[in-house]
């Protein structure tokens, strides 16, 4: 039975992009997202236009807010998502700062760039608005890159003042999404809700949270090290994979025959009808595409091959 809106959750959304992240919290029907934000007008007018096809009713789908979030007082993102009644006793906020200054395939300019520095600016939101739960999402460069490491545990020992954090590094690969995306995402919950709700689990959580955010960080110690001391203090419900080490299992030329139907990119296009780019394929006007193979190893020319991709790499 369809949850009633009266009884739905309230979710405000920073980053929301095209509202990728926002559909996967409505998709659970027990969500309902309250409040927009996004500075980009083009990924706006893509919200708004495309999160209605889906069927989706958020506000009629409407960006409330269009600018930096560096630029929002607490005050006005309130007023706008709760009117005049203030902020509910439970709400939750999510968003996905951009990443391209921790990805590995950027600059790495970290915290200091001016996409880096707004991770901070997302984690100040949220603890001046306090909300009972939130979700960030970033690169997983954020987490196994050294510098970006460190600044990452300064911001959990921020919010660990007011919130049990739980880190995981997730790849849509293996929960049925057929690209190869690691992402690394945080939640936390309100400490005083935990007391309030969780009493029995309460100190516990609150115990490896502080654990988590005070993990050691000397320089010799590996990523995997402390990835493996993350997992080992999980108390976050984390949802297990559809297909554990997907990429592993179904990555190499040998095994791909054997990949699942679901995680195949071809299974996703023939499920579109009517697709505007339907007929724009890569035609090949050369036979260097169809003749020009060589041997694995060999680097004294260029090479010319077509494969077939089965799931696309990460950006």
């Amino acid at each position: 039975m369809p949850v009633r809106v009266s009884e739905q959750i309230p979710i405000l959304s920073f980053f929301s992009g095209a509202g990728f992240l926002d559909i996967g919290f409505l998709r659970q029907e027990a969500f309902n997202i309250v409040w927009h934000n996004e500075c980009n007008d083009d990924f706006a007018r893509a919200y708004e236009h495309g999160v209605g096809l889906l069927g989706y009713n958020t506000c009629n789908n409407k960006i409330q807010s269009r600018g930096r979030i560096e630029n929002i007082k607490a005050k006005q993102v309130v007023k706008q998502a709760f009117a005049e009644e203030g902020a509910l006793k439970m709400f939750g906020i999510i968003g996905g700062p951009p990443c391209p200054d921790f990805s590995c395939a950027g600059k790495n300019n970290g915290r200091k760039g001016e996409n880096g520095k707004l991770i901070g600016k997302f984690v100040s939101m949220i603890i001046r608005l306090r909300p009972t739960f939130f979700l960030l999402e970033n690169v997983p460069g954020l987490l196994e890159t050294k510098k970006h490491r460190t600044y990452l545990f300064s911001l959990l020992k921020k919010l660990h003042k007011y919130y049990a954090v739980d880190i995981n590094v997730l790849n849509a690969l293996e929960y049925g999404v057929p690209q190869n995306r690691r992402r690394v995402f945080i939640v936390g919950i309100n400490l005083k809700w935990l007391l309030q709700h969780r009493r029995n689990k309460h100190a516990d959580i609150k115990s490896k949270s502080k654990k988590i955010t005070t993990i050691d960080l000397p320089y010799k110690k590996s990523t995997l090290d402390i990835k493996q001391e993350i997992e080992n203090l999980h108390w976050f419900s984390w949802p297990d994979p559809l297909f554990p080490d997907a990429r592993a299992r179904y990555g190499t030329n040998k095994e791909r025959e054997k990949c699942p139907k679901s995680l195949t990119v071809d299974n996703c296009f023939s499920k579109v009808n009517g697709h505007p780019n339907a007929n724009d394929i890569f035609n090949a006007y050369s036979d260097k595409i169809t003749k020009g193979r060589i041997e694995e190893g060999d680097v004294s020319r260029k090479s010319f091959s077509v494969y077939t991709v089965f799931f696309t790499v990460q950006m």
